[in-house]
């Protein structure tokens, strides 16, 4: 069975758990953008506690967020974003055993400010991802937009900020538990600087996701 995902910047545990699991899973990239989703943030684990990362959209008019198609809605680089996202992970991993491992790898998204859609920056996330748990990064996607997809689980809008995930999680050492506990559900990247790669992917084929 297809499985079909929104994109996501620097999805969640959950995200990628339900994706790992998934035979065939499908990235929606036709549907219109959404705002105050992993869309366009990502919850790190910070040294006062959860965190939220989020991309600036440039939006053409006023109302418009709700009616972009999320391929044609352009991140907006009129501050700094970049480097202050850039920041946040270094001030939060640092420490961590993978952050320095992995820099290289995901570094070059911060780089520089370049225009470009908001699907076009998650995509490049995802591959990052991919490539570091080790597995396909290969991203099928959508043609068409549909509603009611056939023969197909839709996690389209199963994994949102503001909707606490139920699933149960097994802790594992993160940067700042000693003054916060442990953080569960946080982006894929506090996973994977804290106990690489590896043992993510195996984390995560062991995480049953709760719906």
């Amino acid at each position: 069975m297809k499985t079909l995902f929104s994109s996501a910047y620097w999805g969640s545990i959950d995200y990628y758990a339900a994706w790992v699991a998934s035979e065939n899973p499908i990235i929606e990239v036709c549907e219109h953008y959404q705002k105050q989703t992993y869309r366009s943030r990502a919850h790190i684990y910070g040294a006062n506690g959860l965190l939220s990362l989020n991309v600036p959209i440039r939006h053409s008019g006023r109302g418009a967020e709700g009616h972009q198609m999320i391929k044609d809605t352009l991140i907006s680089d009129e501050f700094p974003w970049r480097r202050e996202h850039f920041r946040s992970l270094e001030t939060a991993y640092r420490t961590s055993p993978y952050f320095e491992y992995y820099e290289d790898s995901f570094s070059h998204i911060y780089d520089t400010a370049r225009e470009g859609s908001l699907l076009e920056l998650n995509l490049e996330t995802h591959r990052v991802v991919c490539r570091l748990l080790g597995i396909d990064s290969h991203i099928e996607q959508t043609t068409s937009y549909e509603k009611n997809p056939y023969d197909t689980l839709d996690l389209r809008n199963a994994f949102l900020p503001k909707k606490p995930s139920q699933s149960t999680f097994e802790p594992y050492t993160q940067v700042f538990e000693d003054k916060c506990g442990f953080m569960p559900n946080m982006s894929i990247l506090d996973l994977l600087f804290c106990i690489g790669g590896r043992e993510a992917l195996s984390y995560l084929k062991n995480h049953s996701v709760t719906l």
